[in-house]
Parts: structure tokens; sequence; C-alpha cells
């Protein structure tokens, strides 16, 4: 399922597929969020069965390595709570909306990555492994909701920030959005990480409420909702091919 007419090419991937190069860079993405956030990460729990389960409920997309790029494990990268963009991150945080409900760690609890050159949420670069497959240079699971699409699990490659890819990743959400007649993109970021709430907020986004995970009296992620334009067109690289 390759949508035809992107520009980097995305792909959707199923749960036959192989997901192992799609894992590995989730993991690093996630990676340098430990010790930062409390609570953990869900990612630090998720195996490949747990993500081809999630390719086969929702829409996981990647962005393929380039045909001439050399196999490289992923290296250093900046997570969002969910959806990301580019540009310098300002440390900014957005005013504060309405408590939204308490929240588990599941996959409300996304973890994005900003395609920024200067993100100052950046984790620490770790070599490839030997024998790593190719891995995709950037990924999103999309989940559609009754009143709107969800976007978690995006992440970019270390050696492929700086290109707009996240940027293409939430313009796919848009697309995929009014293509199912929902208003509205939503996605949350950890309190933790104001460099990823202020490049959220750049790219349009506005925080609607704050969640508290189980057994934490604090609020613990910002809800962001951003809107879909009805009018635009539908027949974009988001659409996977029949």
């Amino acid at each position: 399922m390759v949508a035809p007419s992107c520009i980097p090419p995305v792909q959707r991937l199923g749960p036959d597929d192989d997901l192992a190069p799609v894992l590995a860079l989730l993991r690093s993405a996630f990676a340098y969020m430990e010790g930062r956030i409390d609570p953990p990460s869900s990612m630090t729990r998720i195996g490949l069965d747990e993500l081809r389960a999630e390719a086969a409920q929702k829409e996981l997309w990647v962005i393929p390595a380039l045909p001439s790029e050399p196999a490289t494990a992923p290296g250093v990268l900046s997570a969002f709570d969910t959806a990301s963009a580019m540009g310098s991150l300002a440390d900014a945080v957005p005013s504060k909306g309405p408590t939204l409900p308490q929240t588990t760690d599941t996959d409300t609890d996304t973890d994005t990555d900003t395609d920024t050159d200067t993100d100052t949420d950046t984790g620490v670069a770790r070599p490839a492994s030997v024998g790593n497959p190719i891995a995709p240079r950037a990924c999103v699971i999309l989940t559609p909701a009754p009143d709107h699409l969800y976007v978690g699990k995006l992440a970019v490659a270390d050696g492929s920030r700086g290109q707009g890819l996240a940027r293409i990743l939430i313009d796919l959400a848009d697309h995929r959005a009014r293509a199912l007649a929902l208003p509205e993109l939503r996605l949350q970021v950890r309190v933790e990480l104001t460099g990823n709430q202020a490049a959220f907020t750049r790219m349009g986004f506005r925080e609607i409420g704050r969640t508290t995970h189980a057994g934490y009296a604090r609020p613990t992620s910002i809800t962001y909702a951003g809107t879909v334009d009805p009018s635009a067109p539908t027949d974009s690289p988001a659409q996977p091919e029949a």
C-alpha cells in the first residue's frame, strides 16, 4: 500500500510487513525520554506483537529510506509525545486549558519527533548495529476516533532531520482526517517536553486540556488539537493505494 503521488513516497504498512525496523526507529526515538518524563513512556513496553496489532487496527505510515541510502540504524531522535514539526524550538509552554479526565499510559501517551536541527529535546546518538535492516526515515501511527484523528508515535531518524519529513507526516494526517470526514487532529505532549510543545503551537495546534496518568496527582500530558480544513482537496498522498 503506497501513496502514489507523494514526494517523498509515503508507505502504509500492515501487520504482515517487516515491522522490526519501525520498532527500532521508535525505540531510539523514545529512548532520550528516559529519566526526563514521569511516568515513563509506554514505548518501553511495546514489542513487535503490539506493533503488529497497531498496524492491523490503526494506520501505520512510514517514509522509507531512499534507494540510494545505505542501511543505517536510527541515531539521535527527538520524540514528540505524538505529532511533530520543524523549525527552531522555543522553550515555551502554551497557556493552560481545561483539565481532561485521567488517562492511562496507552497509545494516547504519544511521543513524536520534532524535525528540527535545534531541537532542545534531542537524545544521544547510537551506533548502527551490524546487519541492521534499512530503517525507515520517519513513521507515524494514525488512529481514527468519532470526532478526531489521533496522531501518535511520530518519529524522524537523526540523519533525516531538517528535511521536513515530520511536516509531511502531519500533512498526511490532515489529508487522512479530511478523507475520513473528521474535523480535527489531536495529539498529546508530556508536560516536561517544552520544546515539543512550542513546535506544535507554531504548527497551529492549540492546547485543549491536560490529562493525568493513574496514580499521579498532577497533570502529566497536554492535549493539542489542530483544525482540519474540510474544503481542502482530498486527492492527496495521504490516501493509500487500493
